[in-house]
């Protein structure tokens, strides 16, 4: 199986271009990989989240944010002054999808799981950081003003706990992807992978080896600042955990 990775920022105006890549390196894909294959305006995603919260209130606040506000809303804000499309990765998968009429496979593990299989040290690390911020940055009265004060810091506080929670499965998500690819080779002669730029070289790292896997361009083209710090934060992190 030839295998092409299409990593991006998951929200990309220009997905002809990125088609395009794609039907240069592969010709006619047989199957589309991508992290998550489903909407996330679903009642299963809502009732996801609903679910979780208690556990990890503010890395759910967190993924909720970036989910909704930056990949959706963002999006769409790409959509209007970038053309034909909203830029998320799902409509670059589901324009491949129609035009050769072929389908998807999820590759990402259910993070939501991974939560719900550590809820009480999620549960301690989560609560105590709320606590921790309301302690630090409330002050009395009870007005507006104070509440949206405390609610940015929550916010903010949760960004970092989101951050380190991608930190800590990286790796895992990234040998994740490359197991659902290698369990499919047999099924598909041409395939690609669209997903962010931080997995795009760790899970051709854990493809090398793969009997009958071609990964036509492990290394991405280039990568954003924004992927270059997370992935610079990743590694510290993993290195941290081998010790």
């Amino acid at each position: 199986m030839e295998l092409y990775i299409a990593s991006g920022t998951h929200v990309d105006s220009d997905l002809k271009e990125r088609i395009h890549r794609i039907e240069n390196a592969i010709g006619e894909p047989d199957v589309v990989f991508m992290e998550g294959d489903s909407s996330a305006f679903s009642i299963g995603a809502f009732l996801t989240l609903i679910k979780t919260f208690p556990y990890a209130p503010l890395v759910i606040a967190a993924a909720t944010f970036q989910i909704y506000l930056f990949t959706e809303f963002f999006g769409r804000i790409v959509s209007y002054f970038g053309g034909e499309s909203s830029g998320r990765d799902q409509e670059l998968a589901q324009n491949l999808k129609n035009k050769y009429r072929i389908k998807s496979r999820e590759v990402d593990l259910d993070l939501s799981q991974y939560i719900n299989d550590n809820r009480l040290l999620s549960s301690v690390i989560n609560w105590a950081v709320v606590i921790v911020v309301f302690v630090s940055v409330w002050s009395p009265p009870i007005t507006l003003s104070n509440i949206v004060f405390l609610l940015i810091y929550e916010l903010l506080a949760g960004y970092i706990l989101f951050l380190g929670f991608l930190a800590l499965v990286h790796e895992e998500r990234n040998c994740h992807f490359a197991g659902v690819i290698a369990d499919s080779q047999e099924e598909f002669e041409n395939a690609c992978l669209i997903t962010g730029e931080t997995h795009h070289a760790g899970t051709a790292r854990f493809l090398k080896d793969e009997q009958g896997i071609s990964v036509l361009n492990p290394e991405p083209e280039s990568l954003s600042l924004v992927s270059k710090t997370f992935l610079t934060i990743y590694e510290f992190v993993t290195r941290l955990k081998s010790i």
